[in-house]
């Protein structure tokens, strides 16, 4: 019973260190970008009257 509790401590632990570190590179990351109202697209808008070739 001791090493099955002592095994679900030690995955708890792991999962926590996991998190810590992925919460902080999420963080570290999350101020370098910013909120845009448009995005540019690689392609021209086309009119009603135009064809496509």
């Amino acid at each position: 019973l001791a090493d099955e509790v002592e095994s679900l401590f030690t995955l708890h632990y792991i999962f926590m260190g996991f998190h810590d570190r992925l919460e902080n590179e999420h963080l570290n990351n999350a101020g370098k970008f910013r909120a845009v109202k448009a995005v540019p697209l690689p392609f021209q808008e086309m009119d009603d009257d135009e064809e496509i070739v």
